[in-house]
């Protein structure tokens, strides 16, 4: 999904990601991995996704170099969720200064 209610923030100083959707209020979230959350509506949909140590998480789990500057120049985030066989797909993409980063994340269904 493709929406303007995509938001996000990059803290630098922390380097923590945060991508949501401003239109799905949050009922919790979840810790996936050390450096990952992931909070859902209260119809279990993807509402947002934290990613702590982003530069770190972006290179050793998504195998792109990136660093604080670049993640800096995001100028949109995109966030999806689909559902099948037991399994949540989690997609995101982020569109830097030069660059764009997709990536989804396979999690077992909760």
């Amino acid at each position: 999904m493709s929406s303007n209610s995509i938001k996000f923030n990059y803290d630098a100083g922390e380097d923590i990601l945060f991508i949501y959707n401003s239109e799905k209020k949050s009922k919790g979230s979840i810790e996936y991995g050390k450096n990952l959350h992931i909070s859902f509506s209260p119809k279990n949909d993807v509402s947002g996704l934290e990613i702590l140590n982003a530069t770190e998480m972006f290179q050793s789990v998504f195998g792109l170099k990136t660093t604080k500057e670049n993640l800096s120049s995001i100028t949109k985030c995109n966030l999806w969720d689909e559902r099948s066989k037991g399994l949540i797909v989690i997609k995101f993409s982020c569109m830097l200064k030069d660059s764009k980063v997709e990536q989804k994340l396979i999690l077992q269904d909760i």
